[in-house]
């Protein structure tokens, strides 16, 4: 019995130092979604961590972060437990070097392997003249060329509704962060369950089939109503087999005994001896 007390503690142990060493960390990260970002992300990463509720979250956002640098932090970061990676920089890069973003988004797309990988597009005022139509499109174009990416369309957003972004133009107010981490958190939840249902809105509606519809099958002929049974006969139908047989077993001693009573009554029955005494009857003495 000791021996066996002693073994359970040292799995106990065992178990602990695990835990300890990061096997229970790398177990909590299963499924989980990491998020490289810079001031947008800020921005974001506390409404994101209310959408997606449960999921584990790793977000590690700066501001003014370049692409460039996120890539590295994307490198020391990640872990085998992610399944999904946001890269959610390029607003601060130079907007007049579209392919130097582009070689980033590649380098990415090695660095992560088969996962998810959802990426955004800009939304600012020109810099220095350049608009950020140019990165837009290297960011467009990598997402439709590259199996498993998913687009996570701000500027599609923002130019839809400007009153997301605040003075700047380039950062949202708290309402509109609260919006873009409700879009971006569908799009996760899009790469963790491609076979989700599509919100209703976003439903194109189809034309409708010419196909002439099928005549309504005939009504059902009315059930035929059978006289009401015994409210004896409905409980026995309800009671379980075994309820039966004790109600069964007892009624017959009931009437054992019964019967046991009557056939006293009429014809006296000797006495039964007592252990230890003389022969009841006539014969003792």
């Amino acid at each position: 019995m000791r021996r066996r007390v002693g073994l359970l503690l040292l799995a106990v142990a065992a178990t602990a130092g695990l835990t300890a060493l990061g096997v229970g960390d790398a177990a909590a990260q299963s499924g989980g979604v990491l998020v490289v970002g810079d001031s947008l992300e800020v921005g974001t990463g506390p409404h994101l961590r209310r959408e997606l509720g449960s999921m584990p979250l790793t977000i590690d956002a700066r501001k003014s972060r370049p692409s460039s640098v996120g890539l590295g932090v994307l490198r020391e970061k990640l872990r085998p437990g992610h399944r999904v990676v946001v890269f959610d920089l390029g607003v601060n890069d130079d907007p007049s070097q579209p392919g130097a973003l582009a070689r980033v988004l590649q380098a990415v797309r090695r660095t992560v392997g088969d996962r998810c990988l959802v990426v955004s597009t800009l939304s600012r005022p020109p810099l220095g003249g350049v608009r950020i139509d140019g990165m837009n499109r290297a960011i467009t174009d990598f997402v439709a060329a590259t199996p498993d990416a998913q687009l996570f369309d701000w500027h599609d957003a923002t130019t839809a509704e400007p009153g997301l972004l605040g003075p700047d133009g380039l950062h949202p107010g708290p309402a509109g962060y609260a919006t873009r981490a409700r879009l971006l958190a569908g799009v996760i939840e899009s790469c963790l369950d491609p076979g989700a249902p599509v919100d209703e809105k976003d439903v194109v509606p189809q034309p409708r089939d010419k196909t002439p519809a099928l005549a309504p099958a005939p009504p059902a002929a009315p059930r035929r109503r059978t006289p009401e049974e015994p409210g004896w006969l409905s409980l026995a139908r309800r009671l379980p087999l075994r309820s039966l047989l004790t109600v069964a077993q007892s009624a017959i001693d009931r009437v054992d005994l019964a019967s046991r009573e009557l056939a006293g009554a009429v014809s006296a029955r000797r006495a039964e001896p007592t252990l230890g005494g003389p022969p009841a009857g006539p014969a003792a003495r």
